[in-house]
């Protein structure tokens, strides 16, 4: 009995011991089920945060579509020290969005959008770049014609830029490490070109002699060229000649190509293709091939191919062949190897080949030596034609419309930003000066409209300027001071509807630092000056005095955006719902 009395109790606690754990098994299960509905509910908030910040997101590139293109742009003028923390605010799906726009760029935003709902917080960003019509400049570009009469430096100009001119170019003293493209003629006196030098309609005048580094890059000329120094390659459309620099050295040239004939004199050229005459007096030259005649004299060649005829004199060497559909005649020359024309007649000339006259007549005389003579009847024809193609369509396109619209600019200046000068204000100074509490740089920002109802105002402008700013005068303007940026994604953008005057003539050795794209709807003078940035003329520059000037992308930055697309590029952006906790 007491035996089946403890196994009555051995069962009894068996049966509390799976009861106790059936209830934790369930108790667990409950509980894992709970979570579990719990981090479902909490995916959902986090997943809907995301939309909510996707659309705060939407609502500000929106906005920023529209602002860009009205008076009411908040962006354009921002400096990059100073965020714009509300921008666009509102409330979707039950969660509420918050962004904010930082501009990190001279030209680029990001845009932090923040969707919060209930105690989650997830947020988003994009960044835009601000499109820009611009870029046709790439330097200097000049409407009229570009000199420095007076170089009162007297020391080498150093512009790091490519150069664009409508009118004509004549410089002397300068270094251009860029290209060089002007309409009309083009008069160069110890400049160095390391691009490309072009005349779209006129004629090419280099003496780069005068500099110690005279290598230059090719020349595109539609008419003339006259080099004398060093240069790439020369493409004519009319006569090229080569010779002597001012100090009196032997000038060189890469391959040219010409329309009507090439002279070469005491120069070194790679060779010559040309639909004209040839004349090449004490130079070393590779081949050469023309429609017209060749005369080589005292010189040294590679093979020549002359349709109209080939006369050598003086002591020279054709290392090569002599073809002609015509007369050939040598004196006191030393061909390497045949010659081929009509008629050949050698004087006191060794050919180390054979010779073939298709007339039949070949003239020795002086004791003229050849290798062999081929008999009359040997099938020859002269084929060799060279064709010169017009190399200079390009004529330089128009300073863009907008750039002097002072109407545009109007519409795109709030009005608080139109300073209108009374009768007896000629001129105004706007500088950094704490003291100018009127026009003040370090206060301005945005578009500004200088002008006057009863004469033409001047505006002098010096200082340190931040965020972007553009100050568009309705008369001249004068920078005699330095003009430079708070930080590196700072511009500004000076637009005179007269004249342009950078520097100080009295200040020549102490130039002043000027970083702005300038536009001068008249003429534009240069004295004492580093400039960075972007020179833009509609008449005549004249560079009397610059020590140095660079192009810099950055600076060329007006607010102007084509209607037909959009006024800026989102250059990255989240794709996914990659969730981020708002810190």
């Amino acid at each position: 009995m007491l035996i089946i009395k403890n196994q009555q109790g051995y069962a009894m606690l068996l049966l509390m011991v799976v009861i106790s754990f059936t209830v934790l098994l369930g108790s667990a299960a409950l509980s894992i089920a709970t979570e579990n509905k719990k981090a479902d509910v909490l995916g959902q908030q986090q997943l809907q945060c995301y939309y909510v910040a996707a659309s705060g997101l939407e609502h500000a590139l929106a906005r920023a579509t529209t602002e860009l293109n009205t008076a009411q742009d908040k962006l354009y003028g921002m400096s990059s020290g100073t965020p714009l923390n509300d921008y666009a605010l509102g409330a979707v799906a039950g969660g509420i969005y918050r962004v904010s726009v930082e501009r990190i760029g001279s030209r680029e935003y990001k845009f932090k959008s923040v969707g919060t709902l209930g105690n989650n917080s997830k947020y988003l960003e994009a960044v835009i770049q601000l499109n820009n019509d611009m870029d046709f400049s790439r330097g200097i570009w000049v409407g009229g014609n570009l000199m420095n009469s007076d170089n009162l430096w007297e020391q080498l100009i150093t512009i790091n830029s490519d150069v664009t001119v409508k009118g004509y170019t004549n410089l002397s003293g300068i270094i251009i490490n860029g290209n060089l493209h002007s309409d009309s003629f083009v008069r160069l006196r110890g400049v160095k070109v390391k691009g490309t030098l072009t005349s779209a309609t006129s004629y090419v005048d280099v003496d780069n002699g005068l500099l110690v580094d005279r290598d230059s890059g090719d020349i595109i000329a539609a008419g003339d060229v006259t080099m004398k120094g060093s240069s790439g390659n020369i493409i004519s459309g009319g006569l090229v000649t080569v010779g002597k620099d001012s100090p009196g050295n032997q000038s060189s040239a890469g391959h040219i190509t010409s329309k009507n004939g090439a002279v070469i004199n005491n120069s070194n050229v790679k060779n010559i293709s040309t639909e004209g005459n040839i004349t090449v007096l004490s130079s070393t030259v590779g081949e050469i091939l023309t429609n017209g005649t060749a005369n080589i004299q005292r010189s040294n060649t590679s093979t020549i191919s002359a349709r109209a005829g080939i006369s050598i004199t003086g002591i020279s060497n054709i290392n090569g062949n002599l073809y002609s559909a015509e007369d050939i005649s040598a004196h006191t020359t030393t061909v390497q190897q045949n010659v081929l024309g009509n008629s050949v007649f050698l004087d006191d000339t060794e050919v180390k080949g054979y010779v073939f006259a298709k007339s039949g007549l070949v003239q020795k005389d002086n004791g003229a030596v050849v290798r062999g003579i081929l008999p009359p009847d040997l099938t020859y024809q002269y084929e060799d034609y060279f064709i010169y193609e017009n190399q200079n369509r390009n004529i330089s396109p128009q300073v863009p419309s907008f750039i002097n619209n002072f109407e545009w600019y109007r519409q795109h200046t709030p009005e608080e930003q139109i300073i209108r000068l009374k009768p007896g204000d000629w001129e105004i100074e706007i500088n950094d000066d704490p003291a100018n509490d009127k026009y003040n740089l370090s206060n301005m920002s945005g578009v500004y409209i200088i002008e006057s109802d009863y004469h033409r105002p001047t505006v002098h402008i010096s200082g340190r300027y931040r965020g972007n700013l553009v100050i568009v005068v309705d008369g001249d303007i004068y920078v005699q001071g330095d003009l430079q940026p708070e930080s590196s994604t700072d511009s500004i953008a000076l637009i005179a509807n007269g004249d342009v005057v950078l520097g100080n003539v009295g200040n020549l050795l102490n130039p002043y630092n000027i970083r702005a794209l300038i536009y001068a709807n008249n003429n534009m003078s240069i004295y004492g000056a580093k400039i960075t940035g972007a020179l833009i003329v509609n008449g005549d520059l004249n560079i009397l005095a610059l020590h140095i000037f660079n192009y810099h992308t950055d600076l060329v930055n007006l607010p102007f955006f084509n209607k037909t697309k959009p006024p800026f590029t989102v250059i990255r952006k989240e794709k996914y719902a990659v969730m981020r906790e708002e810190s």
